[in-house]
């Protein structure tokens, strides 16, 4: 019998690195990892099709469900991330605390993305700053801005006012200058995707500062309370490839899970790593997440997933407020 041939897209995180070099491999498959910047990937697959499976972004795998439903997803989760750490203000604004952004303009990569959906639903039931109360900027949106939403069919949602930022200016241009009180900025890495990057807040900008200077701490203390760690990205396969070959989403579950243990055996060699504190990094991290801080699997992510369904309904993403069990291949949903 001839192995299925798949081609993966992902970025190269270290939890499916032997995955990418082969040391570990999906039963019955030959798999072609293709490193790939999570926004160019997302753009790829939403657009073209360009792949048998991909890493994906879970708010547009939520709006494509609804669109076309194109993909089958599996419960692996790339990425997750805490977000309060994104949100820096001008200092010349009156901003102290999260309710002040109420009537302010803020800045965003893109309306539709994981990431913004997270902060704007931990600012509305952790803060009472709902979406309709903030004017939106976001750096792309619509045809030809390599926006995301333009492939998912992004229409503003009820109530909610969302801008352009020109095109030769940015969140962190605007911010600087004032024109926007606040701004989300959600990546270290410039890329061709977002215009602003941590990167620009890393030399001396006095008019700029975090909303949460102790965003460490402020994220903690989320998770001690809400138990939620937020999934910004999940693994899809095309629909038609998963209707052919549907054995095909566990073995690449599988594989990916064993991936991410190859990966948890080797962080304990404390030397492998240039971080020379990592050691207290790592124990911190263990008292508070455990010693599988990236759960894969429907039984531990159900809260977390179903979260996002909530948040995804509520701002008017989706039509409809999906089930966990609703999003994923049927064989999967007992891991």
């Amino acid at each position: 019998m001839s192995r299925l041939r798949i081609s993966f897209a992902c970025w190269p995180y270290d939890r499916v690195g032997a995955l990418r070099h082969g040391e570990v491999t999906p039963e019955g498959i030959d798999l072609n990892f293709i490193p790939s910047h999570p926004g160019d990937t997302f753009l790829r697959m939403l657009d073209h099709r360009e792949f048998e499976a991909s890493e994906m972004s879970m708010s547009s795998y939520l709006m494509s469900r609804e669109l076309d439903d194109p993909f089958v997803a599996i419960p692996v989760f790339t990425s997750r991330t805490f977000r309060h750490n994104g949100l820096f203000v001008n200092t010349q604004s009156d901003i102290r605390e999260p309710r002040d952004l109420v009537g302010k303009r803020v800045g965003l990569p893109e309306y539709q993305i994981t990431a913004a959906l997270w902060i704007r639903g931990i600012l509305q039931h952790e803060y009472g700053v709902h979406p309709t109360t903030v004017t939106w900027l976001a750096e792309r949106w619509g045809t030809g801005m390599r926006s995301h939403g333009s492939a998912t069919g992004f229409k503003p949602p009820p109530g909610v006012s969302i801008q352009t930022i020109p095109q030769g200016e940015s969140q962190f241009s605007l911010l600087v200058k004032g024109e926007i009180e606040a701004a989300f900025v959600i990546q270290d890495i410039p890329s061709g995707i977002c215009r602003s990057s941590l990167r620009d807040f890393t030399g001396p900008v006095p008019s700029v500062r975090r909303l949460f200077e102790d965003y460490k701490k402020v994220e903690m203390d989320y998770y001690r309370r809400t138990g939620l760690f937020p999934v910004m990205h999940t693994v899809v396969l095309r629909r038609d490839v998963y209707e052919k070959n549907r054995w095909a989403a566990l073995s690449l579950y599988r594989a990916l899970c064993d991936a991410k243990e190859e990966f948890y055996k080797n962080i304990g060699e404390w030397e492998l790593f240039s971080f020379p504190w990592i050691r207290h990094a790592l124990e911190e991290q263990r008292a508070l997440l455990g010693g599988d801080p990236y759960p894969y699997g429907l039984r531990a992510n159900r809260k977390v997933v179903d979260t996002i369904c909530q948040y995804s309904f509520e701002q008017g993403l989706t039509k409809t407020r999906a089930e966990p069990e609703s999003l994923f291949a049927p064989g999967t949903l007992e891991t």
